[in-house]
């Protein structure tokens, strides 16, 4: 999956939902979100610094899958 640090976290979704994008954890907390790329990689957003829970999100529910379930499919890590 890839990370990235964004300045408001709810524009982001909100930019991202109007384009076409899934939502797949929705930022709740208003620190953490999981979105699916157009090519199906797990792209989770970080606020950078703090912003208090606000609607819409906070009562959004997950949507289909992300990080934790890709990395489940994936096996057994070998060990090094």
């Amino acid at each position: 999956s890839d990370l990235y640090a964004v300045d408001d976290i709810y524009a982001v979704c909100q930019r991202l939902m109007d384009g076409g994008v899934t939502i797949n954890r929705p930022p709740r907390d208003g620190h953490m979100a999981f979105v699916r790329s157009p090519d199906g990689i797990s792209v989770e957003l970080l606020q950078d610094g703090h912003l208090e829970p606000a609607e819409p999100w906070a009562s959004m529910p997950n949507t289909g899958v992300w990080l934790h379930d890709a990395r489940s499919r994936q096996g057994p890590r070998a060990e090094r």
